[in-house]
């Protein structure tokens, strides 16, 4: 049968963004909008979270170098505002993702507490249907989205200095290290990051694709509770749904953080295109 590739899709004859006003977590939404050669166009809310490095690019600046060892030539058109468009999307995704996944840990628990509480058997019997899988499913894809969107804020951060590692967890580990200095200031704020730290140190194995997460239960304050472990036999795991909270809030934190910092430095781009040094 093959692979069912679809070709000559129309092309996008209008992007616009609009930016809203700030949520309850201090970012900005923005309606994004794409009219696809008059066949249809549609439309969605997304969060902006490169707002102030957006508004303080040079408006000259069309083309500009991301990967290691390319040219600014090499790079066309609108590639630097693609990688924040995917940030946008990508950090947008995590977030509600997380709000999702919240309730739905929530409605689990409460679900598991009623079949553990009314067994008749010594010990309980718990029997999982789909809805346990699932519920992992979505928590791995949180957390892969969570961590490639971070990963694009490390590209994105090779911009203004092409020393600085490609990965986020590189940046960090390094940073932690003390092997490397590209720049101080936002290292400094790196190593500030410590839930991000832990849980890319403890459950990086899971990002390389070397085990599937598992959930196991314990009572705390009388109440049965889900805990994200790395198999069966893990006696220390992540608490649900507190762990995709405390996340969001500091790739909150991060992201804000990460806008204003290079936001100041996007001045100097004009410069290193017109030298070609980036």
């Amino acid at each position: 049968m093959g692979i069912p590739f679809v070709e000559n899709l129309k092309p996008a004859e209008y992007i616009g963004t609009k930016n809203l006003s700030s949520d309850k977590l201090g970012l900005m939404q923005q309606a994004f909008r794409v009219d696809f050669s008059g066949l249809y166009d549609f439309g969605f809310i997304r969060y902006n979270l490169t707002k102030k490095i957006e508004s303080a690019i040079p408006k000259n600046i069309f083309s500009i170098k991301v990967e290691r060892g390319t040219s600014v030539e090499e790079y066309a058109g609108h590639m630097l505002v693609e990688l924040m468009n995917d940030i946008n999307e990508k950090g947008t995704k995590s977030i509600i993702l997380k709000d999702l996944l919240v309730e739905e840990v929530k409605v689990f628990d409460k679900q598991v507490a009623s079949s553990l509480n009314n067994s008749t058997k010594k010990p309980p019997a718990l029997n999982l249907n789909n809805s346990y899988l699932l519920l992992l499913s979505k928590v791995e894809l949180f957390f892969y989205i969570l961590l490639s969107t971070l990963d694009l804020y490390a590209k994105l951060s090779q911009v203004f200095n092409n020393k600085a590692p490609s990965k986020f967890g590189q940046q960090l580990s390094i940073t932690k290290q003390n092997k490397d200095i590209w720049d101080k200031e936002y290292q400094d704020f790196l190593r500030s990051q410590k839930e991000l730290d832990e849980w890319l140190k403890e459950y990086r194995h899971i990002f390389a694709h070397e085990h599937s997460l598992k959930i196991r239960f314990t009572k705390i304050n009388e109440e049965w509770r889900s805990v994200i472990v790395k198999d069966y036999l893990s006696n220390r795991g992540l608490l649900l749904p507190d762990i995709l909270e405390i996340l969001v809030d500091k790739f909150v934190n991060y992201s804000l953080f990460f806008d204003d910092y290079f936001s100041k430095k996007v001045a100097r781009l004009n410069k290193l295109v017109k030298d070609n040094l980036l």
